[in-house]
């Protein structure tokens, strides 16, 4: 696997902040977000809340308890 260096991976994470603003705009939901999943842990790393929050970023879960 090859890994960003730091200046990249800040430029992939503004990257992703837009993109999920974005969405939600055009689907006129009030969450959005990415997780990452290692079948072991799922982690929100990513998130966008319009009106209210519904789930945070860092939040993380058990994977047999995501659904």
């Amino acid at each position: 696997m090859q890994y960003l260096s730091k200046g990249h991976y800040k430029e992939l994470e503004q990257t992703a902040i837009e993109v999920l603003r974005r969405l939600s705009q055009f689907i006129d939901i009030n969450t959005v977000f990415v997780a990452r999943n290692d079948k072991k842990q799922v982690e929100i790393s990513h998130s966008f809340n319009r009106d209210y929050i519904l789930i945070e970023e860092g939040f993380q879960i058990d994977y047999g308890d995501s659904y």
